[in-house]
């Protein structure tokens, strides 16, 4: 079983608002945090995400109708709720209670111990998703039709892979010739979008019908694409020439830049129907806050 935390906000007191490009943008924070990441949003407009504690652990959590529920996943040290859809099933990752120390948990929770594992909630049930054989799995979206992508590490080399999860059957993901493949969003119409590895640098693509189309936001030195909605439309985060880390959103053949609140990084994650954006933002002191960017 999953233990819910409940803390219960008034907007007024964690949003605050700015217009760019006729779009609204509101900073969120989960109470008493050090910081506050927002990972996915839904047609319902639940949000999904994690925030940082004092110690620098990561506890995942569910902003629902402007009450967070922090999600307790047993035996957990560090974890993470990916994305929810419109059934309120929510899948992510998170560290057990191992002491063991890997590439991913060094990279990601910030070398931590523990070994990585995805996570399904649904009806309030959790279960574990761990790809056959793998040495660690995260789980990173999911669809109305339970489709659940994400990426798993083989146990005899560095690499990672992309997979789907349909039907109880896994399907690996890699893109071509490429070292490296990692899955994060995927829509109602089986459309898949994360990055590729090539050497050593991270480009964005789309997986639909079978055919990989890569794309990088014109003067970017790598670019990772996050989330898909049923309209096409994709966000995600790339690099510019001097190292900083803007967003993107593709609409209509077109990039588009996400910076709110003067962000010295700015990470997209998800994006819904509506064309509503979560992710995160970084202030001038380096703290993380979640954004909502609703569009007008």
């Amino acid at each position: 079983m999953v233990r819910w935390k409940r803390w219960i906000v008034a907007f007024g007191l964690v949003f605050y608002v700015g217009i760019v490009h006729a779009d609204t943008y509101y900073s969120i924070d989960y109470p008493g945090a050090a910081g506050t990441v927002l990972r996915s949003i839904n047609n319902l407009n639940e949000i999904t995400g994690f925030y940082v504690d004092g110690n620098q652990n990561w506890h995942a959590f569910l902003l629902k109708d402007g009450t967070f529920y922090e999600i307790g996943v047993p035996n957990s040290t560090f974890d993470v709720a990916d994305a929810i859809n419109d059934f309120d099933q929510i899948v992510g990752y998170y560290l057990d209670d191992r002491n063991i120390t890997t590439k991913f948990s060094q990279i990601f929770f910030n070398g931590h111990s523990g070994l990585s594992h995805g996570f399904l909630i649904n009806n309030g049930l959790l279960t574990s998703i761990d790809f056959p054989k793998a040495r660690e799995t995260a789980a990173h979206g999911i669809n109305n039709f339970m489709d659940i992508v994400g990426r798993w590490w083989d146990k005899n080399t560095p690499e990672h892979h992309a997979f789907l999860l349909r039907n109880g059957t896994f399907n690996s993901i890699d893109c071509p010739d490429t070292s490296s493949t990692d899955a994060w969003g995927i829509n109602n119409a089986d459309d898949i979008v994360g990055d590729c590895a090539v050497g050593g640098m991270l480009h964005s693509f789309l997986f639909s019908g079978g055919v990989f189309t890569f794309f990088d936001p014109p003067n970017s030195t790598l670019s990772a694409a996050r989330g898909i909605n049923d309209h096409g439309e994709i966000v995600g985060l790339y690099f510019d020439n001097a190292g900083v880390v803007h967003g993107f959103r593709l609409m209509n053949g077109k990039f588009h830049t996400i910076d709110p609140f003067h962000s010295t990084d700015t990470r997209p994650q998800g994006i819904n129907s509506a064309g509503d954006i979560v992710g995160r933002w970084t202030d001038a002191d380096g703290v993380w806050h979640g954004f909502l960017l609703k569009r007008d």
